[in-house]
């Protein structure tokens, strides 16, 4: 199996999309992208994320995707908020090539959240699936676990 070494860097074709965030982590090797948020997910981290993803895709859009809602300690988004997301990524990627996305959270309100964006975004080239165990959503992406662990402890909840 190739080597999960983390590299925190985007290829040269992709320059600065990933600087200076310990919570994203690009797996040259598996050509996935993980991100382990931490804090509240409200409406205005929905919005960065949006903007990262368009940034992200924008360069190229040939990535898998591992998103961890586990470390979260709260989770205040508007359900809205939620639909009117997907609509515009289903926007965004209605040309793309065929990806994966994986969401991962043991919570029963993260995965909730994860399963309406999941069931959102059925009919776009974006195959999102929703997990409640890591070793699952591994196996689905075709990785080791491993390469989907976050790097540092949880916060703790507020």
């Amino acid at each position: 199996m190739p080597d999960d070494s983390k590299d925190d860097s985007m290829p040269a074709s992709h320059p600065n999309i990933m600087l200076g965030r310990s919570d994203l982590h690009y797996h040259r090797s598996f050509n996935l992208i993980t991100w382990h948020p931490r804090g509240v997910l409200d409406d205005v981290l929905l919005d960065e994320i949006e903007a990262w993803l368009w940034t992200l895709e924008t360069a190229s859009p040939q990535f898998e995707r591992f998103v961890d809602l586990s470390q979260l300690t709260e989770i205040a988004v508007r359900v809205n908020h939620v639909f009117e997301f997907a609509r515009k990524r289903a926007r965004h990627l209605a040309e793309a090539p065929r990806m994966k996305s994986a969401l991962f959270c043991e919570d029963w309100v993260g995965f909730a959240i994860a399963r309406i964006y999941q069931d959102l975004m059925a009919e776009t080239p974006l195959q999102v699936r929703a997990f409640r165990d890591r070793k699952q959503a591994a196996t689905w992406l075709g990785v080791p676990v491993d390469a989907l662990k976050p790097t540092q402890e949880p916060l703790p909840p507020s």
